[in-house]
């Protein structure tokens, strides 16, 4: 009887080289696919966040219609304020519904008046009587460069005065430096003469119309996590600030009644925002450029490619129309030519 014995298998193991091949194409797949993901992650996020910056200021227009319908009145305007980030100055994270509170007017009657003060030639400023300019300063209703309508006194024509930008109230004399240059007709009828110095007119009455505040019970929108608005590369209203700030603590974007924008954004015309990565934004990656000019991380002498996805919002503050397009290569033209041609976002 035959005996047939199996010689027992031999386990063969990997070679170290081939141990090597096989961890090398596991990281490059790694890799691959995180950069993917993170990719399509921040994509994501930035069209999440233009939807969420569109519907916010979409919905500033609607209550300010919304208001004119349902309160007693002159309609207040309603809008959206960009808040700078406070720990980077250059973008926005955050933004928060505000409105008008309206008017502060004057009653001679009640003893609430101001009067003109010639302090000496183009040099003028109102002395206040009854009046609260300071709580109001206070909270960022007023303040250097406000406009003080004051009337002539028949109470027929206004004269628009703008508070000295320098400087705001002084609490020893409670007057208010004016920016002021002798004009004929002069900026105010019952100015006293150049020659008159502290000379002062009779009780005059005014309004001004306040500074938006943030609406009640409202909390500000955060944009989603490393999403930004790149103000450095937006295209703002003249005062708002450009290039690296500083950037106003009042970028109100504001609508009116009839849906138009009104205020600094009215005169500007056209607002394009800038969307991005908010590393792209430290980094100042600019739009239409799939690269970061200087940047070279990784010593391979060649401009590192930028980090996420990036898109415009261009707002017809004519209109009061807002839409969300991509940005343009720089190559094929203007980075905003999507916006001003039409071109919407998916």
């Amino acid at each position: 009887m035959r005996v047939f014995r199996r010689s027992a298998d031999k386990r063969r193991g990997f070679t170290l080289v081939e141990l090597l091949v096989a961890m090398s194409i596991f990281l490059v797949l790694s890799f691959i696919t995180i950069g993917a993901l993170r990719l399509g992650l921040t994509g994501e996020g930035v069209r999440t966040a233009a939807r969420l910056v569109q519907s916010k200021l979409e919905g500033a227009r609607d209550r300010a219609i919304y208001n004119s319908k349902e309160t007693e009145g002159k309609p207040r305007p309603v809008g959206v304020r960009l808040l700078v980030d406070p720990n980077e100055s250059t973008i926005c994270r955050s933004m928060v519904y505000i409105e008008s509170p309206g008017r502060d007017e004057s009653s001679v009657a009640q003893n609430k008046f101001v009067q003109l003060k010639r302090n000496g030639t183009d040099q003028v400023s109102l002395v206040l009587t009854g009046t609260d300019w300071a709580t109001l300063y206070d909270r960022g209703l007023i303040g250097p460069g406000t406009v003080v309508h004051v009337w002539d006194l028949s109470n027929i024509t206004t004269y628009p005065l703008t508070i000295d930008p320098d400087e705001f109230l002084n609490p020893l004399t409670n007057e208010v430096r004016l920016l002021w240059k002798d004009t004929t007709p002069p900026l105010h009828p019952n100015a006293p003469a150049p020659a008159s110095v502290g000379a002062v007119t009779l009780a005059l009455e005014y309004y001004i119309e306040l500074n938006p505040d943030v609406m009640a019970d409202e909390e500000a929108l955060e944009l989603p996590q490393g999403v930004c608005i790149d103000l450095s590369n937006s295209n703002l209203p003249a005062g708002w600030g450009s290039g690296t700030g500083p950037f106003s603590n009042r970028m109100d974007i504001m609508f009116s009644a009839q849906g138009p924008c009104v205020g600094d954004a009215a005169a500007a015309g056209i607002i394009q925002l800038y969307l991005c990565d908010f590393e792209d934004a430290l980094q100042n990656a600019q739009p239409g450029l799939s690269t970061i000019p200087g940047l070279d991380l990784d010593g391979d002498t060649v401009d590192d490619d930028r980090a996420g996805n990036e898109l415009g919002m261009t707002i017809f503050t004519k209109a009061g129309r807002t839409i969300v397009h991509p940005i343009q290569l720089q190559s094929a033209g203007d980075p905003w030519q999507f916006g001003l041609e039409g071109e919407v976002a998916r």
